[in-house]
């Protein structure tokens, strides 16, 4: 298949294709995967995580795991499978993340509503 002339870009061609160009290291070809499958990249994250900037920031993360691991992608399933499991899984660990973060939040605020107590007796204590 040939080039798109146009900058460095890839028509719209056999993923498989652009699989195996950018394990070796073609930027281009990355850069076909990348357009040909942002949207998808990004409708996922937003289905599970039902927030704009979320699912933008995971499509991100999603893209830099790809572009580190390419060279890992054995081809046992499509790469769209792949890499819908690479962005499930990233939306998992941000909601474990934002689980880790309000459990502390909630044990932050049980703490300060138990020295506001205490605070309340002693001070009350000193009046005395």
């Amino acid at each position: 298949m040939e080039k798109y002339n146009k900058g460095s870009k890839y028509r719209e061609i056999d993923e498989r294709v652009l699989v195996a160009r950018s394990k070796r290291g073609d930027k281009a070809a990355f850069e076909g995967l990348v357009k040909q499958f942002s949207k998808y990249v990004y409708t996922t994250a937003f289905f599970i995580l039902r927030d704009t900037h979320e699912a933008e920031d995971v499509s991100q993360e999603v893209f830099v795991k790809v572009y580190l691991s390419i060279k890992g992608f054995r081809g046992l399933s499509s790469f769209k499978t792949w890499i819908r499991k690479l962005t499930v899984n990233t939306c998992i660990d941000k909601l474990r993340l934002y689980s880790k973060i309000k459990d502390k939040k909630v044990s932050l605020d049980k703490i300060t509503e138990e020295h506001e107590v205490v605070f309340t007796k002693f001070s009350q204590s000193l009046e005395k």
